[in-house]
């Protein structure tokens, strides 16, 4: 849109021109600044999950908390005077859906950004989409690291932030002899690299190592080796309904909490109260997040309350979908300190940003676009909520590449994973 200003004067020749170029420097230096200062029409961002498929019932609870965060955010005025118009998008749970979809987004819904993205797969399979449009991904679930990208924000964990702490106090409370369970996808694969590494360095062992496709049937004879195997830890790294399906097997052969305690780099507390609600009894096992519900901070009290109010007392809220939430307010803080929705203004301006959250305080380090987050370590209660059993003494930094390994080592490894899901 092109701002005109139509002006009529009845003088003479000369100061007739000399009014029009005082009036134009008056209108260029007052601030006419064409449709960044009077556009008021709703700025349109994408929310880009699974609303079907295997993956629905993990991603749509976080469809919930980005709409909550953009309702926040309308109901106190809307950025730069322009309400956030959310366009939501199903990824269904295929990574070809994921990459078609963020292309139209970005194409012919011309949105200003795109909150989205669950397993690190669909993150993978469309980055190059945002690199080669110039556009802009706020991704809110953990991360594998080993590779970094300008056109993505990642709100969520780097392996540093919640596996290497959490297998630290494993091996410190739980044993020594581990095995590793997970489903054959990405980040269970890099993840469990980074464990192994930290578990021969801590002087520990692994007894087992083991990946689950989704279709998989033969989870009970992996649960067979487990038992016989005895580890002191189980590691669990499955996503979505095949997590459900192992501990289904895992209690059935008779393996408790009590018997061998896991814990999970996945199981968040959406998906620890569906275990429940199978009749799973996971009261005992453990899991690492930046964020649970039992965090005692004025923040997060006044965050579940008025999420609660409209989505319902029994909502469950994950780590992940606090790490959408943060996302959208991050972004809504760098559009107002560059004072524009252009990408490359609000990269300029999220670095640096800082938030207390429903988690505590988080902060964007500029060189990486990842956060600084606190981790806890909380062990599973019958009502489907995790007791904090630990938590860092600061936020910690996100380390983009692990230690053991070069950078260039982790690169190359990145690309045998990206090669075995052909998305190279």
């Amino acid at each position: 849109m092109r701002t005109s200003c139509r002006y009529k004067f009845n003088c003479p020749f000369v100061p007739c021109f000399l009014f029009i170029a005082v009036a134009f420097g008056v209108l260029l230096f007052s601030g006419c600044e064409g449709p960044q200062a009077t556009d008021n029409r709703p700025v349109r961002v994408g929310v880009l999950y699974s609303m079907s498929g295997r993956m629905e019932s993990e991603e749509k609870p976080v469809v919930d908390a980005i709409l909550f965060a953009i309702d926040e955010i309308n109901q106190s005025g809307g950025l730069l005077g322009r309400r956030i118009e959310p366009v939501v998008v199903d990824g269904a749970s295929r990574r070809s859906v994921f990459k078609e979809q963020a292309i139209n987004l970005i194409e012919k819904d011309k949105v200003a950004v795109i909150f989205g993205g669950w397993m690190l797969l669909s993150r993978d399979i469309v980055r190059p989409v945002f690199e080669d449009r110039e556009s802009l991904l706020f991704y809110p679930y953990q991360s594998k690291g080993m590779a970094s990208s300008t056109h993505v924000v990642n709100t969520g964990a780097l392996l540093n932030q919640q596996v290497v702490p959490g297998i630290s106090w494993a091996y410190r409370n739980l044993g020594q002899r581990f095995f590793l369970v997970g489903s054959k996808e990405v980040f269970p694969y890099a993840a469990n690299t980074v464990i192994k590494d930290h578990i021969y360095a801590l002087g520990g062992s692994i007894v087992g190592e083991e990946y689950i496709s989704i279709e998989s049937e033969d989870i009970d004879s992996i649960v067979s080796i487990i038992k016989n195997v005895k580890p002191e830890v189980i590691v669990c790294t499955t996503l979505g309904k095949t997590t459900i399906a192992l501990y289904q097997s895992l209690r059935k052969a008779g393996i408790s909490p009590d018997d061998i305690p896991s814990i999970g780099f996945t199981i968040d507390e959406v998906l620890l109260q569906q275990l429940m609600q199978a009749n799973i009894d996971m009261a005992g096992d453990y899991g690492v997040w930046n964020y649970f519900q039992s965090i005692q901070s004025q923040q997060n009290h006044a965050f579940l309350n008025e999420f609660k109010k409209k989505y319902g007392q029994n909502r469950a809220v994950s780590d992940t979908m606090v790490s959408a939430y943060i996302g959208v307010k991050l972004w809504a803080e760098a559009v107002k300190s560059g004072k524009s929705f252009r990408e490359a203004d609000v990269l300029d301006h999220v670095g640096g940003k800082s938030m207390e959250s429903p988690g505590g305080l988080v902060y964007v380090d500029p060189q990486t676009n990842h956060l600084y987050k606190t981790v806890y370590i909380g062990e599973a209660l019958s009502n489907g909520q995790y007791k904090l059993v630990w938590e860092s003494d600061y936020p910690v930094s996100p380390v983009v590449y692990p230690m053991f390994r070069s950078q260039q080592e982790w690169e190359e490894l990145s690309n045998i994973i990206h090669d075995k899901w052909g998305l190279n």
